[in-house]
């Protein structure tokens, strides 16, 4: 399964939103977003559902967790 940071750089860019676009939706900053896609900063689990809500993902397809890595 691919990291996060993927799916949702992946997902912003299919719903042709900018990274500051995204974060006033979500009522952040474009720098959060950046430390997701760029960094790999894991957001909380309801961060996390609430960004695939906004980009139209359904949740299931989708780990926050890198393949190994320990729970």
């Amino acid at each position: 399964m691919r990291p996060f940071q993927d799916y949702l750089k992946e997902y912003r860019a299919d719903n042709g939103l900018s990274q500051k676009q995204l974060a006033k939706v979500l009522g952040t900053t474009q720098q959060m977003i950046s430390l997701y896609e760029v960094v790999g900063a894991e957001p909380s689990l309801s961060r996390a559902i609430e960004l695939l809500e906004i980009l139209g993902v359904k949740v299931g397809i989708v780990s926050t967790r890198s393949p190994g890595q320990r729970r």
